[in-house]
């Protein structure tokens, strides 16, 4: 099947493993003939054009800071520079659109910015061929993700959301037909090096500080829990959490060899919304009351929110501990149904009313190596990216 696929390589997504991961997947797939395209500038950070505006029919006031007019002034800036790339770089393969069998749009083309896939909408409309997005983080820019798709009439979006939730934040979506489709693992980059029992750090964890706009801070507590407590005497952490805190993929998959434990919970949202309301509120809130609590912004728009529709997800980082044979102690969760708890994982409970258990559990070395090595057999077998590439073959072909 002639294929072009899609995707943005740039200031600030290198280190996003599972962007290079799914590629890497496709390109080494013999069912697709593959053309890969960047379609950014790959020296340019890539704006977020709405990250200051407010979504339709919502009239916010916001504190205007330095950084804010900087950011305003860039975007200004690449917009004007897209035209240029396009004409120089893109041009000759987009007035090929009605060659190409299947277009696949990658997660990084539309995770953090729609601005370089709207420059190019009218060239995916006038396709011949079949057109699959892989939307990327599904909590933020939903309503400018979800026009483009109806826009283009995209033939099936891929979500990585369990089924209830992507049927309901794609509903309107009436001419794409939605594919379940979570990470997986590259087995490439996250293979077990050592033996986890002879790991030198017992617990260990390296993650990002989300923003108080997501409407959670269950994973931030759990590091800071472990980090500030010592469940055993001699025992060793190597746990960093802080903005935009990440390794590349080849340096995360050593860091995993050198621990015998991570901790994490289920990634996403618990409030999903199509119309990021909730989400533009908390953060023109932020803009003038920047020291404010997650208690804060939990008791003023949080607590009243009714029928919230859950976003939470299994993510890359729980394949690539599996990948490397690390345990992983996770909040409880669903995981998609594709982690099943004290069988993948060791489950802690939210309220940590169970830590004894998980922490005598944890310390069983039988109990450990029988965990991670039969979670490596199962996520080898069912769940890498080479799978799941090949069940996208079978749902367009």
């Amino acid at each position: 099947m002639k294929t072009l696929i899609l995707y943005s390589s740039y200031l600030g997504t290198r280190k996003a493993s599972y962007y290079s991961d799914w590629l890497d997947a496709f390109v080494r797939c013999n069912y697709f003939d593959i053309t890969a395209l960047n379609i950014v500038p790959s020296f340019l950070k890539v704006p977020n054009s709405s990250k200051y505006q407010n979504p339709r029919d919502l009239h916010l006031s916001r504190h205007t800071t330095a950084y804010q007019l900087l950011y305003q002034s860039y975007t200004f800036f690449y917009r004007r520079l897209l035209p240029a790339f396009i004409k120089q770089h893109l041009l000759p393969s987009m007035r090929r659109m009605r060659e190409w069998d299947l277009i696949i749009l990658l997660h990084s083309t539309n995770a953090n910015s729609m601005l370089a896939l709207s420059s190019i909408e009218s060239y995916l409309k006038s396709r011949k061929g079949k057109l699959l997005i892989f939307v990327g983080n599904e909590y933020c820019l939903m309503p400018e993700k979800i026009r483009f798709i109806k826009n283009v009439e995209a033939d099936y979006v891929a979500s990585q959301l369990p089924e209830k939730a992507a049927k309901w934040l794609y509903e309107d979506c009436t001419h794409s037909r939605i594919v379940l489709v979570p990470h997986g693992l590259n087995s490439k980059i996250y293979k077990p090096l050592r033996d986890p029992l002879s790991r030198r750090v017992d617990i260990g964890f390296i993650g990002d500080r989300y923003s108080l706009a997501v409407g959670d801070i269950e994973r931030t507590k759990l590091a800071e829990y472990f980090s500030q407590n010592d469940f055993w005497p001699g025992m060793t952490k190597d746990i960093r959490i802080g903005r935009k805190l990440r390794l590349p993929r080849e340096e995360y998959a050593r860091f995993l060899n050198t621990i015998r434990g991570t901790i994490g919970g289920e990634s996403g949202t618990y409030y999903l919304e199509k119309t990021d309301k909730t989400q533009k509120e908390i953060e023109a809130f932020l803009s003038y009351h920047p020291k404010a609590t997650f208690d804060d912004i939990y008791n003023r728009f949080l607590t009243n929110y009714s029928n919230p529709v859950s976003g939470k997800a299994i993510s890359s980082r729980h394949f690539e501990a599996a990948g490397t044979k690390t345990c992983q102690i996770l909040l409880e969760g669903e995981y998609n149904g594709i982690f099943k708890p004290d069988v993948h994982y060791i489950c802690l409970k939210k309220d940590y009313s169970n830590i004894d258990d998980v922490i005598a559990r944890f310390r069983d070395n039988r109990y450990l190596q029988t965990m991670v090595n039969e979670t490596y057999e199962y996520v080898m077998e069912n769940h890498t990216y080479e799978r799941r590439v090949v069940d996208i073959w079978e749902v367009v072909s």
